[in-house]
């Protein structure tokens, strides 16, 4: 087989769900609608939610290696099979076996990792094998990569300064958001005029999330004068979801929270909010409040590390607090329900999230 020009290799853990599936079905598919031959390989063969969602001209392999220290080898003989010039991994473990990968095969292409949080940040609520074996390697074998994406400015700094990798080593793109079409942000206007206060929580339910806090922000809120019939919508799964909901009963919230399950419809669910919030103890580069900011809905957040504040322009789209100041966070929700920003206002500051925008950038990297 020959060498091909824009040949790219994405390598992902998993495509069950969650922003990471997402950004990889964007890419592959916008790439592959600009002429380049795409392959994905997937390393967890369970619940791919994402898998339908590819083009046709999108080759999608399994590489059912489960744990990415199993992944060397299939990825070895998958390389001179296809022989990619790039090879562009979502996920850090497996980028660290680029250069393992390109030496055993022989194909000298690109290496590329892209990090999806903090990586210092998140390695601090880990397991002990997490923390004390798999991150110090993985702060070794980074710098061998030739290029890392990161998706926010403040990952960009703590990959660089507690990862030691170079300046010209570091690239930040920012994750797409599709723009609505102006019939449904009108729609969504006129439905805002008429209803009590309604917040947004779209995402998982584990310890990163912090979900416990949303019950928090809402229950004082509800003390507000003016607030008292506000409500939260969460819409989403995970490991929490059960403790969430036994407190949220023991708590009284019944009537405060309208819990959605997961949703594909994320269209009818910013079209009810008037708020989306995220009490977050880190991100990497939240979708959420892009695609929230997309539709004219302001957003909430802690300023976590890392993305809130690459999104947020504090009052024009926003507001962000400092971390776990819960005073602060439920201040600032009733004083942006009280004076909600125009929402032509909050969608121009997606504008610079735009699918082309971010596309054309992918593609000036990797090429």
């Amino acid at each position: 087989m020959q060498h091909k020009e824009n040949n790219l290799l994405i390598l992902i853990h998993s495509l069950r769900g969650g922003g990471a599936g997402r950004v990889c079905v964007f890419l592959a598919n916008g790439l592959a609608s600009r002429g380049w031959d795409v392959t994905v390989a997937v390393n967890l063969p369970e619940g791919q939610r994402w898998l339908e969602k590819f083009d046709s001209r999108v080759t999608v392999e399994q590489l059912g290696s489960r744990h990415a220290r199993r992944a060397l080898f299939p990825l070895v003989k998958l390389v001179r099979s296809m022989r990619p010039t790039v090879v562009l991994s979502f996920n850090y473990q497996l980028a660290v076996l680029l250069p393992f990968v390109r030496s055993l095969s022989g194909i000298p292409f690109k290496a590329v990792g892209r990090t999806v949080v903090a990586l210092s940040e998140a390695a601090r609520y880990r397991s002990f094998w997490q923390r004390k074996i798999v991150m110090p390697f993985v702060r070794r074998r980074y710098r061998h990569l030739d290029l890392v994406i990161a998706q926010a400015e403040a990952m960009r700094q703590d990959l660089l300064h507690r990862f030691s990798l170079r300046d010209d080593q570091l690239v930040v793109i920012n994750n797409p958001s599709e723009i609505p079409d102006k019939a449904e942000q009108q729609e969504s206007e006129m439905v805002q005029d008429t209803r009590p206060p309604r917040l947004l929580y779209l995402g998982r339910f584990k310890p990163q999330k912090q979900p416990r806090l949303l019950l928090d922000l809402v229950e004082k809120l509800r003390g507000r004068e003016g607030f008292e019939d506000a409500r939260l919508i969460a819409a989403g799964e995970g490991p929490l979801l059960e403790q969430f909901m036994k407190e949220l009963r023991a708590r009284g919230l019944e009537d405060a929270v309208d819990y959605r399950g997961y949703s594909d419809d994320i269209e009818a669910l910013f079209a009810e909010a008037d708020l989306t919030v995220l009490v977050s103890r880190y991100e990497g580069f939240p979708n959420v409040l892009v695609e929230s900011i997309a539709r004219g809905v302001p957003v909430l957040s802690f300023d976590c590390p890392s993305g809130p504040a690459d999104i947020i322009l504090e009052g024009v789209n926003g507001r962000l607090v400092a971390m776990n100041d819960m005073e602060s966070l439920v201040a600032a929700a009733a004083e942006l329900l009280v004076s909600l920003p125009p929402q032509q206002q909050v969608r121009d500051t997606a504008l610079r999230f735009h699918p082309d925008v971010i596309l054309d950038r992918w593609e000036e990297v990797l090429g």
